[in-house]
């Protein structure tokens, strides 16, 4: 039987994987349309946006993820416990 992916992770890790989630998809929104007037006619790809936010939500999760780990909060769940 399949698992959900959120049963991998405890609820800090769940925090953190939504606060991920909310920064590579709501910050290339937010960019473009802060920049939306200032942008020359043309059509520009959706990833010009995008990839600059999902580089920067990688580290965050992984930035996060360390932080987490160094505090002694456990971010992964194991995969022998049953939720």
């Amino acid at each position: 039987m399949s698992r959900h992916a959120s049963e991998f992770f405890t609820y800090p890790g769940r925090i953190l994987v939504l606060v991920t989630v909310l920064i590579a998809v709501g910050g290339p929104f937010a960019y473009f349309a802060m920049v939306w007037e200032d942008l020359p006619p043309g059509t520009y790809p959706l990833i010009l946006f995008a990839m600059p936010f999902i580089i920067l939500a990688a580290f965050f999760f992984g930035l996060g993820v360390a932080v987490l780990r160094w505090l002694g909060v456990k971010v992964f769940r194991n995969p022998e416990d049953t939720p």
